[in-house]
């Protein structure tokens, strides 16, 4: 084989070797943009069910607030009763010690949930950016083995 025709020979294998490994990219990329939709998607859902846990832990927090105003009317009959009533103070005073606990506790819960809802909304983000990296790349990879099929 002549030098040239050694070359030229060359030049071909590794024009379809950059072939394949353009395809193996794009399908590579084809599989990595799924996983990112479908994430996206796990993520959305994630965030669907962190409201719905807010919209409870909120709840208890209105049922807190209102037991706690109910322990203090029960407070001022309590005193009306006189001695016969103290009993019931003591009642009263308790539950509005669980209710101001449950109150606390909803509110925790309501700031963990906006902490975990910041970061669900930036790993949207995160993956929204890759997908689109991922679709805005794909063609420039898929010109690619048209021109090396052309050359060859």
């Amino acid at each position: 084989m002549l030098p040239d025709a050694a070359g030229a020979q060359q030049a071909l294998i590794w024009a379809q070797e950059g072939s394949k490994a353009v395809a193996q990219t794009l399908e590579g990329m084809s599989t990595l943009q799924e996983k990112v939709t479908a994430l996206t998607v796990q993520i959305l859902l994630l965030n669907e069910q962190m409201n719905l846990i807010g919209n409870s832990s909120s709840l208890v927090s209105e049922l807190a607030g209102q037991t706690n105003m109910l322990t203090l009317n029960a407070a001022v009959e309590a005193v009306r009763a006189g001695d016969q009533g103290k009993g019931f103070a003591v009642v009263a005073g308790e539950i509005r010690k669980l209710a101001t606990q449950s109150k606390q506790s909803a509110q925790k819960i309501n700031a963990l949930i906006q902490d975990i809802q910041i970061t669900i909304n930036s790993k949207i983000k995160l993956t929204d950016n890759s997908a689109r990296t991922v679709f805005f790349t794909q063609p420039c990879f898929a010109i690619q083995p048209a021109s090396v099929n052309l050359s060859g």
